[in-house]
């Protein structure tokens, strides 16, 4: 949890940096450790994040769709939601830097 809130306040002030990168694989690798599963899908979705900041919109937007689907298998019904709702909306930050 502490890896992925660091990831998050980097993100937050706009960081494309390695340390994000550093903090979400540390993240992922306590997750796969401890199979914590609930946290697997916030991951992913911080990883699309970064990859949106470093202006691959196709990476963020295949990674915010397995987010959706990791939050959809952990019955996180309202997380999927919001993603589903972010993924469709015309002008979602994700959408945009794609065009």
């Amino acid at each position: 949890m502490a890896q992925l809130a660091l990831a998050r306040a980097l993100l937050a002030e706009s960081h494309a940096s390695g340390e994000v990168d550093r903090c979400l694989d540390a993240a992922q690798a306590r997750v796969e450790a401890t199979g914590g599963r609930a946290l697997a899908p916030q991951i992913l979705e911080e990883r699309a994040r970064l990859a949106g900041l470093r202006g691959d919109a196709g990476s963020a937007l295949d990674m915010l769709r397995q987010a959706q689907a990791a939050y959809v298998a952990i019955g996180a019904d309202a997380h999927a939601r919001r993603l589903s709702d972010e993924l469709t909306a015309p002008a979602s930050p994700v959408q945009e830097e794609r065009a």
